[in-house]
């Protein structure tokens, strides 16, 4: 048996294989040996701007000269599992953040917004409709006459969610 995963279509396969991180990573030899115990080993550090990385790119096979990728060959009547990885030594920002973004490894912070509550004269609360809303006192009147205070809207609203 014989598996080539080289191609942008077989990134997402080899995502749910080896990781969301698949291909890529720092040069490190990690013995797995496989038999009746079979265990799992691993390493972590954090990668750096000025790191260099190995990347195996799943890319066209046009944009390549050497073809790299992750290939897996299995030979049953030996139980035999070898694991190729051909990469790609990549070093600086700019060409590590395209690999690190096509497997959704960057991760930016958004500024917290404050909470925005729609609170507009066709809002349901407890079985009837918004008339009027005071800014000022923060009230809100219902058509059946009753007065509320924007935390108990908002409540309500959450409480719907």
């Amino acid at each position: 048996e014989l598996v080539h995963l080289t191609l942008p279509e077989h990134l997402d396969c080899a995502q749910k294989i080896f990781g969301t991180s698949v291909g890529l990573g720092v040069r490190v030899f990690l013995p797995c040996p496989m038999g009746k115990n079979n265990g799992r080993v691993s390493v972590h550090r954090v990668i750096s701007k000025t790191d260099t990385i190995n990347v195996v790119p799943f890319e066209p096979e046009d944009q390549e000269l050497i073809r790299r990728g992750i290939v897996l060959k299995y030979i049953p009547s030996r139980s035999h599992l070898t694991v190729t990885i051909r990469f790609r030594r990549v070093t600086g920002e700019e060409r590590m953040l395209p690999y690190l973004q096509s497997r959704g490894a960057i991760y930016e912070e958004e500024e917290e917004a404050e909470d925005v509550w729609p609170l507009h004269s066709d809002t349901p609360f407890r079985n009837s409709i918004i008339s009027k809303i005071n800014l000022l006192e923060e009230t809100v009147t219902l058509k059946s006459g009753e007065l509320l205070h924007f935390h108990q809207c908002i409540t309500d609203i959450s409480s719907r969610i």
